[in-house]
């Protein structure tokens, strides 16, 4: 499980990823979430792909 608590809108929130959340990000961009990260802070996401994390 990945988790980040952070300010979002009015107050603060948890932000997390479970294990099956991982799992199905996984499979929706044929890569794993090392892989994923990496290319997410360097912002070589594709814009599909975060649609798939902000639904998650």
């Amino acid at each position: 499980m990945i988790s980040h608590r952070a300010f979002f809108a009015t107050a603060e929130h948890d932000f997390t990823l479970t294990d099956d959340m991982i799992t199905e990000l996984e499979r929706l961009t044929e890569t794993g979430i090392g892989a994923f990260y990496q290319r997410a802070v360097s912002m070589l996401f594709k814009s599909d792909e975060l649609a798939h994390v902000i639904r998650l």
